[in-house]
């Protein structure tokens, strides 16, 4: 089943010569009588068909909002602290609910589990690339209990830790 096959309305007129240019580019390449012409042609109509892709409103790139991006920074920057929604939110100068509405609306999760993706991610990291004691690296990632940090990294990667370094290739 294919969902979303329509009409792409273009917004300027750079974009509308873009896609004329591509069209004219698939017809005479296509038309021309070399060996290659039709797969050539095919490579152009890829082509297309990608830059339409990156055209429909749904896929074009929004431009977050400055406030979540430093709320994104500030939890990185305090990973392994305990940082509450009030204080990013004071940090950022917006109340806590409208914090997190804004930040699942443009990052696509609460902040709580972006803050933990965050957290394992680093670990992941830390195990691949040091030599530290699992409970050191829960630690540095926020976890002071070792077991907690263990359970919660099981269940997000499916492999406890230790496995996970040892499975694990370097950088």
């Amino acid at each position: 089943q294919v969902n979303k096959v329509g009409r792409l309305t273009l917004p300027d007129k750079a974009l509308i010569n873009e896609f004329e240019a591509l069209f004219e580019q698939i017809e005479s390449t296509y038309r021309e009588e070399r060996r290659s012409s039709e797969e050539l042609a095919i490579n152009l109509l890829e082509r297309l068909l990608i830059r339409c892709f990156q055209e429909t409103p749904e896929n074009r790139v929004t431009p977050i909002d400055t406030r979540i991006e430093e709320a994104c920074q500030y939890l990185s920057r305090n990973l392994s602290e305990e940082v509450n929604v009030e204080e990013v939110a004071r940090h950022v100068c917006l109340s806590p609910s409208r914090l997190a509405h804004l930040f699942r609306e443009q990052v696509g999760v609460s902040i709580v589990r972006w803050r933990e993706d965050q957290r394992i991610m680093r670990a992941k990291l830390l195990l691949q690339t040091t030599p530290m004691s699992v409970a050191t690296i829960g630690q540095q990632v926020g976890y002071d209990d070792q077991l907690y940090f263990s359970r919660v990294f099981r269940k997000r990667v499916g492999v406890s830790p230790t496995e996970y370094r040892k499975c694990a290739t370097p950088l």
